[in-house]
């Protein structure tokens, strides 16, 4: 006969319930390099606050370019990216209710390029089956000046992360023949 005690399975599922930390709400953001902000709380951004979102995440709002700010407000889709509405109300009232900063803000007018791939084969020369029919990739022309804004719409327009940027020889985001489409709908151009 054992001596050895042994818990049954509810009782060590108990064990393990109470002796287990809980789960950071902040970890995906920390990975993202992106702020934390809880869900469902307004919060209002000053100057000096954290941009939460885009390309720019974790500088102050005073440091963001005031050009990048205007442009990405001006898209049709950036009502819709719900991370974006504190940065539409900073926007409202630092930026555009100043005549002279509006007034010295040099637009960007980025190209945004949609275009086939260029398929990878395998031995007997047919295409490798991870490329569906209609998938396209992505780029910005000048790559060099106007990447955050290609980030912008990728995130913001397109759901994509920016973590499947191909930061290859032709930087791009690979983009389903689905997001081809809206991509194409918002203003990119075939090539």
């Amino acid at each position: 006969m054992s001596t050895h005690w042994s818990p049954s399975n509810e009782q060590a599922r108990k064990e393990r319930f109470w002796r287990t930390a809980p789960p950071d709400p902040t970890k995906v953001h920390k990975q993202n390099g992106v702020p934390y902000f809880r869900p469902g709380h307004d919060r209002v951004l000053m100057p000096s606050s954290f941009m939460p979102v885009g390309e720019h995440a974790g500088k102050q709002m005073q440091a963001v370019p005031p050009a990048y700010l205007v442009w990405v407000d001006d898209q049709p889709w950036a009502k819709n990216w719900l991370p974006w509405q504190p940065v539409h109300d900073f926007i409202d009232r630092f930026i555009r209710s100043d005549d002279d900063t509006l007034a010295a803000i040099d637009f960007p007018t980025p190209e945004f390029y949609v275009g086939p791939l260029h398929q990878a084969t395998d031995s007997r020369d047919r295409p490798l089956p991870c490329f569906r029919t209609g998938a396209a990739r992505l780029w910005v022309s000048p790559a060099e000046t106007h990447q955050d804004l290609l980030h912008a719409f990728a995130v913001g327009c397109l759901n994509l992360k920016v973590t499947s940027y191909n930061r290859g020889y032709a930087p791009h985001y690979l983009l389903t023949a689905g997001k081809r489409f809206t991509a194409l709908r918002n203003g990119a151009i075939s090539v």
